[in-house]
This record gives C-alpha cells, structure tokens and sequence, in this order.
C-alpha cells in the first residue's frame, strides 16, 4: 500500500487521535473530517505501539510471539526476510488446525493496523466486500453504500448508487497511479462502475456504467465480479441471479442506466449459457478465458471471444472436491486453483484434461462440522510467486499456502497458519508498496464484525524449511499411469438426487497430520476408516479426476 504523509499524521498521533467510527455518511460532518483520522489512526497503532497495535477487539497482538528467536514475525530491523515458519505438505494433505504445529504451542500473530471502527454485521458469504490496489482502499456498508478511502492523503468519498447491500467488490488494474475503476454488485441485481481520481484535496468519482439485472432471487448465489487483465479496463464479467454475463463498457454508450432483463439483448452485454448457479469466476492472465464454477460441482472455462462455455471434468467419486465449488483462480494459463466444501478443500487443476496434481484440505478434529466459513484469495507476487490466503470467519486464524512450479504442473508445497485479531468475514490482498525480493511482504485489507483492519503478512513466513519441503517430496506418492473410470448419476446417487450434498464428517484424527500422507482410500473417501500412516515405498495412486 502507498505511504501515508508522514508528517501530516505525526500531528494527529502528538494529539493521540482515537481510530475513528464509520456511520456509513450519516452525518456529514463526522464523514468529511474522519479521512485522517482513519490514516492516523493506523500510524498511531505503528508508532505508539510497537510492532503491533490493538485492534478493534481490543487485544494487542503481537507479532511473532513465542518465536524462540524473539523476533518479530515480519521484517527484521535490515528488512530482511524472516525465518520460514510453514510446515510442509505433500502432494495430496490434510491439516487439522487442532493438532500442534509450531513449537510454542499457538500460531504466531499477523502485525494489524486498524483503518476504522464499523460495526458490519456482515454474513457469511462468498465476495469480497473490501477491495484495495495499492492507492485505494473501499469497503461496503449496511445500505448499499461503499466507503472509498485514498491511502496516500486519507481522503474518503461516498460512492453510492446500491440499493442493497454489495456483495463484491473488485478494482481494474490501475491505468495510472491516481486512476482507476471499481466495480461493485449487489443483491439488487445491480452492476456498477466508477472510475476514481485522486487529488490533494479530495478523492473524485463518476459513473462509468450501471446494469440492473432485476433483484437477486432469495436463496441464489452470492453475485461476482471480475475484471478482465486486458489492458484499458473496458471487459468485466458478471455473475448474478442465475446468469453470467460479459460486459464490454465501451459498448454501453454511456454511464446511463441501462435495464437488461433475461433474454434481452443489450449493446455491451453477452450471455453466458448452461452454467447453473455461479458461485465465484476469474479471468485467466490473459483475459482471453473466463474461469467459473458452480454450487453443483462442475468447473467451466469460457471462451472470451465467442462467449462459448466449455466444462473441465476433474471430478473423481469420493474425492473431497467432489462437492459445492466456491472459489476459482488462475495459477496461470494452463493451471486453475479452484475451493470446494466453504473453501476447506483446494485443489490444482489442469485445464487440459482436468488432471489434479495436489489437494489440501482443512480440517478441525475437534469440531467436525461447522468449524469453518473460508474466503480465499490467490496473490500473485513478482518476487514471491503465487500465495494463496485463506481467511476462517468462524476463528481467528488465517492460511496461507505458497503456490510452486513442478515441471509442467504446480502444486501446494506448505501451508503456514496465523492468528488475527478477530475473525476475518471478508479480505482482499496486495503486494506491499515497500515489499522487494528479499523482503517480500503482502498486505491484507479485512472486514470484521468490529473494524476495517490492515495485517501486514510477510510472505518468507508462510514458506516451510527446505529440509521439511525435501522430506515430504520423499514421501509423496507416485501417480499411477492407468485411467480412472469417470463416476455417473448411476453409480453416484448423490450426483442425481442432490446438487448441495451434506459435507462427508472428517477422517479419524489419526489421519490428520500435515506432515502423513493419506492412504488412497482415505483420500478418495474421506469417511473411510481409519488407516496406519503408510510405511516403506509409498504405493502408486491415481491422480484424482
């Protein structure tokens, strides 16, 4: 993120400004002057507090605690990276989050900066209700408002329009440094478009496109959006009330309302068919295929071009994955990363032929069902590769699973978990302003049920050992060459009677050690039996499909 004026805010911190409270404009005095202090407010936290601040639960986390080393978890006092604190997974794992993985008995603490104090109630549900890019940061609010802050002078704006509350939120790429454009839809079937400038004096916005799509039907997937990489920020895609569309905005002819009711044809709008219910979408880095997954378990890429829809079969009976889908991510153009399960399941799929070359799944042996809500987000880094974070609403705690190159393929080869102030609803993810190769670091703007909060998230941390990564490649299992039979309605009678199965209850809590493979049976039934950790020459198992 942009640095705040440092000298502009040592002032407010001199005159020990509180963080201050979001009433979502309400009163328009409170909304024109809190702009510093939402900025103070997290330097306060910096300067007054150490390494860590309080955050809007009251607690003071700090970072690295119990590290035997003492050091902070983050950047030393020379920037460089810390100690790698993830544990090391092999190509198909578990991690149950009540079994012991750091010495000191607890995950260590994320460093947090408050933003604002607001009190979202938000649910659980699938979006990102907070969006950043480095410049800007927004978050919605209870009315359908979406509160824009600028990071470099803390100035705020009120982007209204929703009648609802938004659902997601989403940035463009930036096409200059105090330029860009924001996407946001709502429960009430509405896309908006806004594009925003930055100045000294204030953060301006204006009406790029509205799409009203008719209210989102109760009970339908939570609507998304995603912006095309393509350069000129000109094609999103939109998923809400059942349908899927790609929008050209250049095509619109104007930021005028414009009705667009099922089955009517629309300059700038294209429909997507045979999808079902979409539950999150992304574009590949190239833009020229869209990624989408859906609520009955099927993957889809869509041809840009032609708007044709093609399904990608990677299912296999009894695999963890084989259930509700609710995150999709490119690696890069031939890899998607998809959830399945409320994000507890993730999986590496090919697009070409659907192989699997890892999954990780979370578990909870303590609590079998219920102990998680996951958001996830994939970070691409210039320096760090690709992160995926993972954010339980239902616990303090937060993964992270560093993405790898293999050959041809990539897989999950650690996970790191961390603990945060309060439990995180909604996150969105971007490479620090001061981050570099040997100091790589991530920040994290977050939504809870108290706050807008910033964790700093040093990416070095979320890496296991060589020697832990080496140990577990030794013991990963050898994919054999045979097919596997692709599972039907006939065989699978939860596949035809049912598109949102009841998740199967977790492997015995002897299986679930990150650092043990699975047995091939119990990693295609996750309900099977408990087994011994396999012993000698791991046997050949299939990839699943």
């Amino acid at each position: 993120m942009a640095a705040f004026d440092i000298q502009s805010f040592l002032k407010q911190v001199a005159a020990g400004t509180p963080p201050p409270v979001d009433n979502g404009g309400e009163s328009g005095a409170a909304d024109a002057g809190a702009g510093a202090q939402d900025a103070s407010a997290g330097l306060l936290g910096l300067l007054q507090g150490g390494a860590g601040d309080a955050g809007a639960g009251g607690e003071s986390p700090r970072a690295g605690e119990g590290e035997e080393d003492g050091e902070a978890l983050g950047l030393d006092a020379n920037g460089a990276a810390v100690q790698p604190a993830g544990v090391a997974l092999p190509a198909n794992a578990q991690y149950d989050v009540d079994s012991p993985h750091h010495d000191a008995g607890a995950p260590p603490a994320l460093e947090v900066t408050p933003i604002a104090k607001y009190a979202s109630e938000a649910p659980e549900a699938l979006g990102s209700l907070v969006a950043g890019d480095g410049r800007f940061i927004c978050y919605g609010l209870k009315a359908g408002q979406v509160r824009l802050i600028d990071a470099v002078t803390a100035n705020r704006a009120l982007i209204k329009g929703h009648t609802s509350p938004v659902t997601d939120l989403a940035f463009a790429a930036a096409e200059s440094e105090s330029c860009n454009r924001l996407a946001s839809v709502g429960s009430d079937g509405r896309l908006l478009v806004h594009e925003l400038s930055a100045g000294d004096a204030a953060v301006s916005e204006s009406a790029v496109a509205c799409i009203e799509f008719g209210a989102v039907p109760e009970g339908s997937a939570t609507p998304r959006v995603a912006w095309s990489p393509a350069e000129g920020a000109d094609v999103l895609a939109c998923a809400t009330g059942g349908r899927v569309v790609l929008v050209t905005l250049s095509a619109l002819g104007g930021a005028a309302a414009v009705q667009c009711p099922a089955g009517a044809f629309v300059a700038g709008v294209t429909a997507i068919t045979g999808c079902g219910e979409v539950t999150d979408l992304a574009f590949s880095p190239s833009g020229d295929i869209l990624a989408l997954v859906t609520r009955d378990r099927k993957l889809f890429e869509v041809d840009v071009g032609t708007a044709v829809a093609t399904e990608i079969d990677f299912h296999r009976e009894g695999a963890p994955t084989h259930g509700p889908l609710s995150f999709v991510a490119f690696y890069d153009e031939a890899h998607v990363i998809v959830g399945a399960l409320d994000n507890t399941v993730f999986a590496v799929v090919k697009r070409e032929g659907g192989e699997v070359s890892c999954r990780v799944r979370l578990l909870s042996s303590e609590q079998p069902t219920g102990a998680f809500f996951n958001n996830a987000f994939l970070l691409a880094t210039p320096f760090a590769g690709s992160v995926l974070v993972v954010a339980n609403a239902r616990a303090g705690a937060l993964f992270a699973l560093p993405v790898t190159a293999e050959g041809e393929t990539a897989v999950f080869r650690s996970l790191a978990e961390f603990a945060v102030a309060e439990p995180i609803g909604s996150f969105t993810a971007v490479i620090a302003a001061d981050a570099s190769a040997s100091a790589p670091c991530a920040e994290l703007y977050c939504m809870n049920a108290k706050a807008i909060q910033q964790y700093t998230l040093p990416l070095a941390a979320c890496m296991a050992s060589e020697d832990a990564v080496a140990d577990a490649l030794d013991e990963s299992f050898v994919p054999a060459a045979e097919e596997i039979a692709e599972p039907t309605a006939a065989s699978s009678p939860a596949l035809a009677t049912s598109v949102n199965p009841t998740p199967p209850p977790p492997p015995p809590a002897s299986l679930l050690s990150p650092t043990k493979l699975m047995s091939p049976q119990a990693f295609a039934d996750p309900a099977a039996p408990a087994s011994a950790p396999m012993e000698g020459a791991a046997p050949a198992v299939k990839l699943l499909r």
